[in-house]
């Protein structure tokens, strides 16, 4: 009571109610409380645990410490991947992170149509691509530079999206389908 504020009056007419606030839902569960109890650890580099022999730093643009962060955000191989990309789409904006990336892309590609549907496939082709370049430097010893990946990538999209039909005959997906080299037939023929 002593720390009580002099300005409290309690609501008689409302029944008290106990909330664990380390929990979202406000329940006691033995998760939360670990969670809240234990101090986080360093993220461990499983593959030079295992004694595979690779090196810690990232391997697409060293000297930075391999992270997901880095790897899809901060490397500069894929920071050409992100620029190549958003540049087919006319777009000026450099991604800065997970959160930042989702944020801007679900205010930006949220209405329904070709263009929101071209960028989520890219999107998840980039995130392929990029993982896959590294999986190759780091197993297989192979390596390619930026212009060979994103060749690759404009293949497939455009592979992809040949088996698309009846997308709106706009301006601005002709536009796209010239930018990404996908053929103009896919675009509804307008009927008089």
């Amino acid at each position: 009571m002593a720390h009580t504020p002099p300005n409290f009056k309690p609501n008689v007419s409302l029944s008290d109610k106990v909330v664990w606030v380390p929990a979202d839902d406000g329940f006691y569960s033995v998760k939360s409380a670990w969670k809240s109890v234990r101090l986080p650890k360093p993220k461990v580099p499983w593959l030079t645990v295992w004694g595979m022999g690779v090196d810690p730093s990232w391997v697409l643009c060293l000297p930075d410490a391999e992270s997901h962060e880095h790897l899809f955000f901060r490397c500069s191989f894929s920071g050409q991947i992100w620029s190549r990309v958003l540049s087919r789409f006319q777009v000026i904006w450099s991604p800065n992170g997970w959160s930042e990336e989702l944020e801007w892309a679900t205010g930006n590609w949220i209405n329904p149509g070709f263009g929101a549907d071209l960028y989520k496939l890219v999107l998840a082709d980039s995130f392929y691509h990029i993982w896959w370049e590294r999986d190759a430097r780091i197993f297989r010893n192979k390596t390619r530079n930026v212009d060979a990946v994103f060749k690759t990538m404009e293949r497939e999209v455009r592979d992809r999206c040949c088996s698309w039909d009846m997308v709106e005959n706009t301006l601005s997906n002709w536009l796209l389908c010239l930018s990404w080299s996908i053929p103009t037939r896919i675009l509804k023929i307008a009927r008089h």
